[in-house]
């Protein structure tokens, strides 16, 4: 579906959600935002990124924050398959 506004990803929501409270879809999709800003520089970057300073490879800070949106996003239970699926 490409990238979309955080606007957007509210209003696909609330659609799909009709009687979930604004507190709830606004949280889903802040995290939903970050999720797919996190899974876009995991792809540009690799899982594996090399240290600024030393070179040194690690773990791609990104992969932490993939991993936190994903369970956020997990626990709030809303139906959001128009954002994940074209």
């Amino acid at each position: 579906m490409g990238e979309m506004s955080r606007d957007e990803v509210i209003k696909i929501l609330e659609d799909q959600n009709r009687s979930a409270s604004r507190e709830k879809i606004i949280m889903y999709a802040d995290a939903y935002i970050d999720y797919m800003d996190a899974q876009k520089n995991i792809k540009e970057n690799g899982a594996l990124v090399a240290h600024p300073k030393t070179g040194a490879p690690f773990d791609n800070p990104y992969l932490k924050i993939r991993q936190q949106m994903a369970t956020a996003i997990g626990k709030l239970r809303l139906k959001s398959d128009p954002l994940w699926y074209d």
